[in-house]
Order: structure tokens, then C-alpha cells, then sequence
């Protein structure tokens, strides 16, 4: 659902322990610039056999009232990066602390983008869409809604 490109299957999720660390690092990284501690950083990710697709959301986790942010990369896996998912990856935990820079440097912070864009980063090509939706609760009602076609 979430994937650049269209995929025939669900690709594999990120691994766990790459995702707990994440988080940390992110936690770790932004702690002082967040509003409070109620607000967490969640990483969900999927690997395809021509994409990697990474997403963090930014949000309060006791009030879902409160709008969150997401940030979306995606890379394409082509021969070269079918040997070299970790750099890939590790770039993109960059792009995506790039992207928090930015996001808590400014007061009301307004470049959401929807749709795909393109941006290279030493030297590889990324693509990238920021939206206010919540991850999470996306997922579990397209679980929802898949287990509803099943029965």
C-alpha cells in the first residue's frame, strides 16, 4: 500500500532489531527538541525485491487527536544495491534525521508532500513524500479490512 512501486507480493518488514535501534537513535537524537515525552517515534518498513521502503511517524502516543508526521523513503534495489541493503539503508536512517533537522528547525513546520519526489544523496538516487497521517493506525485497519475479504 505504502510502496513507491507496485509490488505482486508484501515484500519482507524491516527487521526488529533495526527498528528498536532506530527508534533509539531517533529518541536518543531529538529528545530535547520534542514537545514532550508523550510524543515517540515509530518505524515500519518493508523490503521488495526492487524497493526498500522506510516510514517513521512522529506522533503523541496518548492523543490521537494530535495530528502526526510522517516521512516516507523509498530506493530502488537494482544490482548494485541487491548487494549492499545496509548501506542503503543507513543512508536512509540519514535522509530521515535530515529530514527531523528540518522538521523540529522550524516553528510551524508546513512542507508536506504527498506525492513521490526525487532527491539524490551521496550520490544515490531516493525518493521521498511527507504526510500528517498515522502509520500505525493505517496498518491496522488495512489488517482489518484484508481479514475482512478473507472471511
Amino acid at each position: 500500500m505504502y510502496a513507491r512501486k507496485h509490488h505482486d507480493s508484501d515484500g519482507i518488514e524491516l527487521p526488529i532489531d533495526f527498528k528498536v535501534e532506530f527508534e533509539s537513535l531517533l529518541e536518543d537524537t531529538f529528545s530535547d527538541k520534542k514537545p514532550n515525552n508523550d510524543y515517540i517515534f515509530e518505524v515500519f518498513g518493508r523490503i521488495y525485491t526492487d524497493e526498500i521502503l522506510l516510514m517513521v511517524c512522529f506522533y503523541h502516543a496518548d492523543n490521537l487527536g494530535q495530528i502526526p508526521v510522517s516521512c516516507f523513503i523509498s530506493a530502488d534495489v537494482d544490482e548494485v544495491n541487491k548487494l549492499r541493503p545496509h548501506k542503503i539503508l543507513s543512508m536512509m536512517v540519514d535522509l530521515t534525521g535530515k529530514f527531523f533537522d528540518e522538521y523540529f528547525a522550524e516553528e510551524e513546520f508546513e512542507d508536506y508532500e504527498p506525492n513521490w519526489q526525487p532527491t539524490e544523496f551521496k550520490n544515490q538516487q531516493f525518493f521521498f513524500k511527507v504526510t500528517r497521517e498515522n502509520i500505525a493506525l493505517s496498518l491496522q485497519a488495512d489488517e482489518l479490512l484484508k481479514n475482512d475479504m478473507e472471511n
